[in-house]
């Protein structure tokens, strides 16, 4: 049986109410939620003309659709979550969490991430958009979108069908250098794939996270 070996790579460009308090924590709902995502810089860097914005990563693999040799690709379903922090939408008059679903619309900055190697993907719009924010009383935003990807793998076929291949995800700013942004992984559990995954002709082993530096005409970026 053949072994796919899966490295990720990531490289950077550069509390229950009581019913009779519902009405009112409605009310502070709404209007934390309106004061937060109506600052005017929120399109801009959370720490703009400070220290890099941090960006925790994750990647669950919830499915393993195919390996194409002729093609040199694979296609996988991914849940990928980024945690940062964002001082902006910090708050004080609620003792929650804030969830903002794909049907809410609100201008507020997100990492710029993107999949290098990525062939063609998609986000998933059944039934609804599969993406929401969630940002926490401290300032600490959570955000998820589900996607299917098709990437290239560059494979060598020598040993064809025994062969062992290594298959990377690489994920990059597209804007931003080290001086702006830096990525982490989410400690021991960077990447997480379900038990339900299986390929026929395929033992899929996790090679690894890595984390560098590479340099461009456009900045120093971490990978």
């Amino acid at each position: 049986m053949a072994v796919l070996w899966w490295t990720v790579l990531v490289l950077l460009q550069i509390s229950e109410r009581t019913s009779g308090a519902a009405g009112s924590e409605e009310h502070n709902h709404t209007a934390v939620l309106q004061s937060l995502l109506g600052v005017s810089e929120g399109i801009l860097r959370p720490n703009f003309n400070g220290k890099p914005v941090n960006v925790n990563c994750n990647v669950f693999v919830s499915g393993f659709d195919s390996v194409e040799e002729k093609k040199m690709d694979y296609t996988v379903l991914i849940y990928f979550r980024q945690r940062w922090n964002d001082p902006r939408l910090s708050y004080s008059d609620l003792n929650k969490t804030i969830n903002l679903d794909s049907n809410i619309k609100v201008k507020m900055w997100v990492p710029d991430l993107f999949f290098v190697n990525e062939k063609d993907g998609r986000f998933h719009t059944i039934t609804t958009d599969n993406r929401y924010i969630r940002i926490y009383p401290n300032g600490n935003v959570l955000y998820s979108t589900r996607l299917t990807l098709t990437l290239s793998c560059y494979m060598h076929l020598g040993n064809f069908p025994t062969d062992k291949q290594l298959c990377r995800i690489h994920i990059e700013s597209y804007s931003y250098t080290t001086d702006d942004m830096t990525l982490e992984w989410q400690n021991d559990k960077a990447l997480e794939i379900s038990e339900e995954v299986k390929l026929p002709d395929y033992e899929l082993r996790v090679n690894g996270l890595m984390g560098c530096t590479a340099g461009y005409t456009t900045g120093s970026l971490p990978y």
